[in-house]
C-alpha cells in the first residue's frame, strides 16, 4: 500500500466507522427501549387519570338518559 490517497483514507474512516456503528448498533437500540419503558411506566398513572378525567367529561356532556 504506498502512496495512499487521501479518499482512500477517508475511505477506510468511513468503513470504520459504520463498522463500530453496526457493532454498537443492538446496545443503543436496547438503551432506547429501556429509556421508552421506563418513561411509559413513570407516566402510566398520568395517562390513566387523562383517560378516567376524558370519559367523565363525555359522560357528563351527553347524558345517557
Amino acid at each position: 500500500m504506498e502512496n495512499i490517497t487521501a479518499s482512500e483514507i477517508a475511505g477506510f474512516g468511513v468503513g470504520t466507522l459504520l463498522l463500530c456503528a453496526t457493532i454498537a448498533a443492538p446496545r443503543v437500540d436496547s438503551f432506547i427501549s429501556a429509556s421508552q419503558r421506563r418513561f411509559l411506566f413513570s407516566s402510566l398513572p398520568f395517562f390513566c387519570f387523562l383517560l378516567f378525567f376524558t370519559f367523565h367529561c363525555i359522560s357528563i356532556s351527553f347524558p345517557t338518559s
